[in-house]
């Protein structure tokens, strides 16, 4: 059932018609996805520098 041939004209049907719903989906995974990307970069350049702290600790001492 389609809801746009049976809602009524004005209310449901102009929301349908007016709506940028599939747009508005198609930009919020990208701005998740960009967002995941950002932290998993992050953590991996943290988790890098970590390393090096502690590999330079190691070979100080």
């Amino acid at each position: 059932m389609n809801c746009k041939e049976h809602a009524p004209e004005g209310g449901l049907r102009q929301i349908f018609q007016n709506s940028n719903a599939e747009k508005d989906v198609d930009e919020t995974e990208t701005v998740l996805h960009n967002l995941v990307s950002l932290l998993l970069t992050n953590t991996t350049i943290r988790s890098d520098a970590d390393n090096t702290a502690e590999q330079n600790k190691f070979f100080k001492n």
